[in-house]
């Protein structure tokens, strides 16, 4: 399932949804070489609604030394809330940070692209200079 229709999940009964699926990136694609498994719990909040889980699988990389290709573990914990546009601040008014103000705002056609928000997590967990273990 690599697209939640957001709307869809809203006018849902249940106030969850989880998702367990495996995702492969290629590397002369999409800048990135992994497979990962994803564990993922979908929740409504009157605001608009939280993704909780886990992402585990390997990364595969290139040595900055040597240039040699190794592969590198990895499991993150995934926290993301996400916010319909309609309820954020378009006024982009200046205030103190809050915990509650870090969000992303829902995508405008109602979609959650779940393959892209877990590259941007792998991406960001990213830290060069690589190094094989050798």
């Amino acid at each position: 399932m690599d697209r939640i229709d957001l709307h869809w999940f809203s006018n849902r009964h249940e106030p969850q949804l989880t998702v367990e699926d495996a995702f492969a990136y290629d590397p002369a694609a999409e800048g990135l070489g992994a497979e990962v498994a994803v564990r993922l719990t979908l929740r409504k909040t009157s605001s608009g609604f939280t993704v909780k889980g886990d992402l585990e699988g390997v990364l595969h990389l290139h040595c900055d030394d040597c240039g040699a290709a190794y592969e590198e573990p990895v499991l993150l914990d995934v926290a993301e809330r996400y916010v319909w546009q309609q309820l954020t601040d378009p006024q982009g008014r200046e205030a103190e940070i809050r915990d509650e103000d870090f969000f992303e705002p829902v995508d405008p056609k109602g979609e959650l692209d779940l393959r892209d928000m877990v590259r941007q997590l792998l991406v960001l967990e990213l830290v060069p200079p690589f190094r094989c273990p050798d």
